[in-house]
């Protein structure tokens, strides 16, 4: 890396600017905890633990055990013992969610520098708020700057001034109705002046020239006057690789056979340059590839694990030793990428959708970006099972047969199952195929008879026969298709009244709002003081047929308001409840039985329990994170949340609205100190004698400390816990006596 005292490379891509906690090494999780020892944590991760898309990695110089990778949506993740075990080290202290890039100081592997935002941006849903730093290894972090960058694709640190950076922004263009991902004035730049002034580089047999697409650049301490380049064609394909042994001056081209060309090379577009290796490159693809000294062609390593490659890290230390990230989550190899272990101890699955069996208390179904339809039979966060592959969204369990399972996967794609999910067959028999659908196409079922389900393309459709036949009961009910060069003018969501099955709502992703209280002979457009943006939830009362709630989202025009709306005249007039929420988008609305209302954020849930007039957060056990969807159960108050980096998330409602009384401690515990330092101590009497329990939990459930205490009525108990290992963040401390949980209460560690 000496190479950048002398010039820096840079990418451009103008086409068009857009506006710990946990300890380093986790103990095992406890085993067969019972449910009411979660009782006042709210939420509790439930996984699964096997992973999801991580873009940024990178390990620490002179620790050859110790790597950090971002995961999209999930946060920051470090490990000591080359990715035995993980721990977050960005909860709690960073709102953005999404790491897009890491870099490690070459001077002091203590010094972190992370840009925040999903580079990739394809289906992207978090945007990140810039850089920051970390001076101690990731256990408390600072804000640099950049917030209105929203996307960090790269970051340099200086290799002998840490306090030297170098941030990349990949810009690109992606509206409703439009994308692009090449343009004129992009290419490679130079300056060899630490970034004062730039010079274009011209590439050699490029007939495209200024109007490429993205590019990744290469630089290795094995040889410094040597860069690599990845170019993508406008088109989206591979247009070649380059290499420069003379600092940029010239360029010769490398084979590029053997690497797997599709159609969006732009959603990888990174290479590597082995740290020690002369001339060992890798390159990002579908599959991850890799180029060895005098090859000509490149190779195939990571065979096996999922595809869709963005992060690699090949330490110095041990050359064979690799750390690989993909839309599947975490590799590790030993041996060059020959053999490979996938790390299963990381929730970090980005979901779409949230579904409750309601046959089953602990069956839990999921669709996740490129990792299928999963569900859960049991609850637990390690048994997780794939049902269906591609990228999953809305599914349905009939309530009265279980067996009969209905689920979609992109742009509409309706499979059923009659035999509880072994095999599944096509849908969409009636379904017009020349249709606009959404990416995520709405599809519920009636909330009065199971046998009837609705589909929504730009039009709705119907079936009474359990989806073996569907009809059109609707015109186009958006604003056309709105040109462009995306699927635009389609229904986002449909809502049937629990109290009246011919009363439905539809709303779209232009804005247009409909309502049919035929069944569907007639419609009319209605909420015409609701803004012309993406309509994420319409949800029709359980209660009253002429309530209804609305959540709008202008995230996909970079504005970043909420919007929350109910109306109690079937849609004619609207109120707006989106007073005192953070300004950030909402992806779904919940109404309870009991009259409080949940919202999914990008910043995590809200709850209000005076029908919006006010709210506050419901997040105690998740950190803020973009949850993409809610689903809840009245019969037994279970209430998941679909998280897009962080897997999934399960609440009782009713253990929350119910605080947790004290009954047989007579003096209220103390914590002390509180925010902690070096130890933590609790302090507390109890009326009688037996044996109790006092633990410290993390926000993942895991159970970090705990000591069994023979207590004894009207004598003074005190436990000293050591905070060695654990990250800064929010902890709860829990007291159970005699199989009875007695207290609960938060204690910041680390945090001032």
């Amino acid at each position: 890396m000496n190479w950048i005292k002398s010039f820096l490379l840079i990418c451009l891509l103008c086409v068009g600017m857009q506006p710990m906690q946990a300890q380093s090494a986790l103990p095992p999780y406890a085993d067969n905890i019972p449910a009411s020892f979660y009782a006042g944590m709210k939420w509790r991760n439930i996984g699964p633990n096997r992973g999801g898309r991580s873009l940024g990695a990178a390990g620490s110089p002179g620790r050859p055990n110790e790597y950090y990778f971002g995961a999209t949506g999930g946060g920051l993740w470090k490990t000591i013992d080359a990715g035995q075990n993980w721990a977050p080290v960005t909860d709690g202290q960073i709102t953005s969610s999404s790491v897009g890039a890491v870099a490690v100081a070459e001077t002091n592997p203590d010094i972190v520098y992370i840009g925040m935002g999903e580079v990739q941006l394809r289906g992207s849903i978090t945007q990140g708020d810039g850089v920051y730093k970390s001076t101690d290894g990731g256990k408390k972090w600072r804000h640099l700057g950049l917030e209105e960058t929203q996307a960090i694709a790269r970051i340099r640190i200086h290799p002998t001034n840490p306090n030297i950076v170098y941030a990349a922004s990949w810009e690109r263009v992606r509206r409703p109705q439009r994308r692009s991902y090449a343009g004129p004035g992009s290419g490679i730049w130079k300056s060899e002046d630490g970034g004062d002034t730039w010079n274009a580089i011209t590439l050699p047999n490029s007939s495209i020239t200024g109007n490429l697409g993205r590019i990744g650049l290469a630089t290795s301490p094995a040889t410094p006057d040597h860069v690599l380049a990845y170019v993508v064609h406008p088109n989206g394909r591979l247009h070649a690789v380059y290499i420069s042994k003379d600092q940029g001056q010239s360029w010769q081209s490398i084979s590029t056979l053997g690497i797997d060309q599709v159609s969006f090379m732009w959603w990888y577009g990174k290479i590597w340059m082995h740290p020690t290796i002369p001339e060992q490159y890798y390159l990002a693809g579908l599959n991850l590839h890799a180029f060895g000294p005098n090859a000509n062609r490149w190779s195939t390593i990571f065979q096996g694990t999922h595809v869709d490659q963005h992060a690699l890290v090949a330490h110095p230390n041990q050359p064979d030793l690799l750390v690989a990230g993909n839309d599947g989550g975490v590799y590790v190899s030993k041996n060059g990428g020959t053999t490979f272990r996938h790390v299963q101890v990381l929730p970090i699955t980005q979901f779409y959708t949230a579904h409750i069996d309601r046959t089953s208390n602990n069956r839990y179904y999921g669709g996740t970006q490129d990792n299928g339809v999963i569900r859960t039979r049991t609850g637990a966060n390690d048994d997780w099972e794939i049902i269906f592959f591609a990228d999953g969204f809305r599914t349905i369990v009939d309530p009265s047969d279980s067996s009969t399972i209905y689920l979609a996967y992109q742009y509409g794609n309706l499979m059923r199952s009659t035999n509880n999910g072994l095999n599944f067959f096509s849908a969409r028999n009636g379904i017009q195929a020349d249709d606009r659908r959404n990416w995520h196409t709405p599809i519920v079922m009636s909330p009065t008879n199971s046998n009837t389900l609705y589909y929504g393309s730009q039009r709705v459709y119907k079936s009474t026969n359990k989806a073996f036949s569907w009809s059109p009961i609707s015109p186009d009910l958006t604003r056309g298709d709105g040109g462009g060069n995306l699927t635009f003018g389609t229904l986002t969501d449909i809502s049937v009244s629990p109290r009246d099955p011919d009363l439905i709502y539809a709303g779209a992703d232009d804005g247009s709002l409909w309502r049919t209280q035929n069944g569907g002979g007639s419609w009319e457009p209605i909420g015409d003081n609701i803004p012309n943006r993406w309509i994420t939830t319409v949800l029709a009362s359980p209660d009253d047929a002429r309530e209804v709630f609305l959540t709008v989202s202008g995230f996909r025009y970079g504005e970043h308001e909420a919007q929350v709306y109910r109306s109690t005249d079937y849609g004619d007039t609207w109120t707006p409840l989106h007073n005192g929420l953070p300004d950030v988008p909402v992806n779904d609305i919940i109404l309870t039985q009991n009259r409080s209302l949940y919202l999914a954020t990008d910043v995590g849930v809200f709850c209000s329990d005076d029908l919006g007039a006010s709210w506050r957060p419901f997040q105690s056990g998740m950190p803020p994170l973009v949850v993409t969807d809610l689903d809840y159960n009245p019969e037994t108050n279970v209430m998941l949340a679909a998280t897009y980096g962080r897997s999934m998330f399960k609440t009782i409602i009713e253990d929350n609205t119910t605080p947790i009384q004290e009954i047989t401690v007579s003096q209220k515990p103390i914590v002390f100190p509180n925010p902690a330092t070096t130890h933590v101590n609790v302090s507390w009497q109890s009326t009688h004698t037996g044996r109790g329990a006092l633990s410290l939990i993390n926000i993942q459930g895991q159970i970090l400390r705990r000591s069994v205490i023979d207590i004894k009525a009207g004598l003074t108990h005190q436990v000293d816990w050591d905070t060695n290992g654990l990250l800064p963040g929010i902890y709860l401390i829990r007291l159970v006596e005699n199989d009875h949980i007695q207290w609960v209460n938060e204690v910041l560690i680390g945090v001032s």
